[in-house]
């Protein structure tokens, strides 16, 4: 069974947010995200969304939303922003959390002083991101 992913990290801060599945949606493969949704008093907007392919694996899906007050692709800023994944096939917490640590290392000690929701942003949407392909669709580029 598919066990889906859903967060919410903005600046410095996480929170897991369900969201709902509305007629306004978006589908990718099975995954099902919405167009638009609201969280903490806050509209956010689909900004794109795509289909992460592993060697031959069909990993996840994933939509990235920003408020709507700031429509321009910023993942890398201190707008207000959500990455939602779903994923396809199980994933033990291990290496979910080894793949994690390596990327945030990668983005956090380099001598930047990066806030660390952005160093997880930079994970998915950053300069070098797991998959130049699936960050650009999830921007809408």
């Amino acid at each position: 069974m598919r066990q889906p992913i859903v967060g919410a990290i903005g600046l410095l801060w996480v929170v897991f947010i369900p969201l709902p599945v509305s007629a306004d949606s978006v589908k990718v493969k099975d995954a099902r995200f919405p167009t638009s949704f609201e969280a903490n008093g806050r509209i956010y907007t689909l900004i794109g969304h795509g289909l992460f392919e592993y060697m031959i694996w069909d990993a996840c899906a994933g939509a990235y939303y920003q408020a709507a007050d700031t429509p321009q692709p910023s993942p890398q800023t201190a707008v207000p922003r959500h990455l939602e994944l779903e994923y396809f096939h199980a994933i033990e917490a291990g290496d979910f959390a080894e793949a994690t640590r390596d990327k945030v290392r990668e983005t956090l000690y380099r001598g930047e002083d990066r806030a660390l929701a952005n160093a997880l942003f930079g994970i998915w949407l950053g300069e070098e991101p797991l998959n130049a392909g699936f960050r650009d669709a999830l921007l809408g580029r």
